[in-house]
């Protein structure tokens, strides 16, 4: 929003999202190491008013994993620390050097149907940390694993099942 908005101030654009959404926070969210899509949706997400899942890099992964922990502590600053932040563990390889950076991996850009959450599988060790991380933090919502034949092709192209959500609707 910053950049694809430049001839104005943080203010403004911050005085734009207030009166144009009638919100009272606005928090702007630092751009992830190599993202190329701005898509908050693959790195953080609300699935309740106090609640947030965010992705966890494994420790190989340490530019992706300091950033993540500098948006964690960013949050608690803004929403105070009744927020609930659950973490998932992220099987994504960062490295990918593609214009579009592949999504296979990404657990949170699962798609919310009420008080389901279909959860993309990978088929790999993931798959399970994924699905026990949110089955535990988020108990009122049913995880339901998807598995599809071309699951993994969708993720090449840079999305998974919140991605495309918006194409269905």
């Amino acid at each position: 929003v910053i950049a694809d908005n430049e001839n104005f101030s943080i203010g403004e654009i911050r005085d734009i999202f207030r009166e144009k959404l009638c919100i009272d926070k606005l928090i702007f969210v630092p751009v992830e190491p190599g993202d190329a899509t701005g898509h908050i949706d693959g790195m953080v997400r609300f699935t309740g008013r106090n609640t947030l899942v965010m992705s966890e890099y494994p420790a190989k992964y340490g530019e992706e994993r300091e950033f993540s922990g500098k948006l964690e502590a960013l949050l608690r600053k803004e929403l105070g620390n009744d927020v609930n932040i659950i973490r998932v563990p992220c099987d994504m390889d960062p490295e990918d050097d593609s214009k579009i950076p592949g999504a296979a991996g990404n657990y949170i850009n699962f798609l919310i149907l009420g008080d389901k959450i279909l959860l993309p599988q990978y088929g790999t060790d993931g798959d399970a940390k994924a699905f026990w991380a949110l089955k535990e933090g988020l108990p009122l919502f049913n995880i339901i694993p998807v598995g599809l034949k071309d699951i993994n092709l969708l993720a090449k192209k840079g999305g998974v099942l919140n991605c495309i959500s918006t194409v269905l609707h």
